[in-house]
């Protein structure tokens, strides 16, 4: 292989294996969930940390000069795994930063901010390898069972003379602290997700919804309904859609039987229906004002994003809420 590719072709490798992974996620071609195992496995677990020891250890192993300068230097079989030890660390690092964005600690955020990390990572590795005199760069050589010898394993005679953690300079110091500080992130991230508040279960991506009696507690049921007979709440719409919605809300009145933990529908009728708008991010409280009273009677409120069906069902609605007006505490009041 040509000395200067060789020099390049793992870093190449890593921007192609990128770029496979994005198309995988973002394209989704035929089979595509045939590849995102092995094409997003190596993306979170393997490269990130392979770019960032490429960066930190640009010298080919064993390298003379590497020794007696200020450099260190690393043999392939070392490279692999301080490579998926960093991958564990910058990772949960990533999720962690995104933790207190919008985004949240989701897949495609996490997925996309580790390969921007491991791409700008790469490139740096990049110039601090042209940097170096041809002779010290590190290179890969590809040939067959030669080349791979060469390459996954090391002649003792070119072993290194100190660990690459021996402080010999300033930058080596540096580095060290660097280190220790993604570790100490490491450990933080771990316990964050450990004893820090819980993040709700609902999908960042869609909206809440729900109701909340007078007192601001979830409705869901109401012993002795007030105002003659009357029942007011508040229906809750948090839209985190991550763009403006238009939500149709249907308020149904249903006469049921309850039996062997089994609810079943016998009479209903639509007592309200109307359309709202709720900008991203934002939450809206609607006051309404429900027929209480009756026996086995349950309030349905269904929500729709845009309209809604002429005969709309549960099973058609984006979200489900209801309440039991005569007091009936076996359903919850919303999703």
């Amino acid at each position: 292989m040509n000395e200067r590719l060789g020099a390049v072709v793992d870093l190449l490798a890593v921007l192609l294996l990128l770029g496979a992974a994005t198309a995988v996620v973002v394209v989704e071609p035929p089979g595509g969930a045939l590849l995102r195992v092995p094409l997003l496995l190596p993306a979170i677990l393997f490269l990130p940390g392979y770019a960032l020891v490429s960066f930190l250890y640009p010298d080919a192993p064993g390298n003379q000069a590497a020794r007696n300068d200020d450099g260190w230097s690393l043999t392939p079989l070392e490279r692999a795994g301080f490579a998926i030890a960093a991958s564990v660390a910058i990772v949960p690092i990533i999720a962690l930063v995104f933790n207190f964005t919008p985004y949240g600690v989701r897949g495609p955020p996490v997925l996309g901010g580790t390969i921007a990390v491991t791409a700008v990572l790469t490139l740096a590795a990049f110039v601090r390898r042209a940097r170096l005199p041809a002779e010290r760069r590190f290179r890969v050589s590809v040939g067959f069972a030669g080349g791979l010898r060469k390459y996954f394993t090391t002649d003792r005679r070119g072993a290194r003379q100190h660990s690459p953690f021996e402080v010999k300079s300033d930058r080596h110091r540096v580095l060290n602290l660097v280190l220790v500080a993604a570790i100490f992130l490491l450990l933080s991230s771990v316990a964050y997700a450990a004893v820090g508040p819980t993040l709700p279960s609902q999908d960042q991506d869609s909206t809440e919804f729900y109701l909340l009696d007078e007192n601001g507690e979830y409705l869901l049921g109401v012993e002795e309904p007030l105002d003659g007979g009357s029942v007011p709440a508040n229906i809750v719409i948090a839209n985190h859609e991550k763009e403006d919605v238009q939500y149709t809300v249907v308020v149904k009145r249903q006469q049921v039987s309850v039996g062997d933990n089994r609810t079943q529908v016998q009479q209903e009728r639509v007592t309200d229906r109307f359309q709202t708008s709720v900008a991203a991010g934002e939450t809206e409280r609607i006051e309404r004002t429900f027929e209480g009273g009756g026996e086995n009677v349950r309030v349905q409120v269904l929500l729709f994003r845009g309209g809604a069906p002429e005969n709309p069902t549960a099973a058609d609605a984006y979200r489900e809420a209801r309440f039991w007006p005569a007091g009936n505490p076996t359903e919850s009041g919303g999703n």
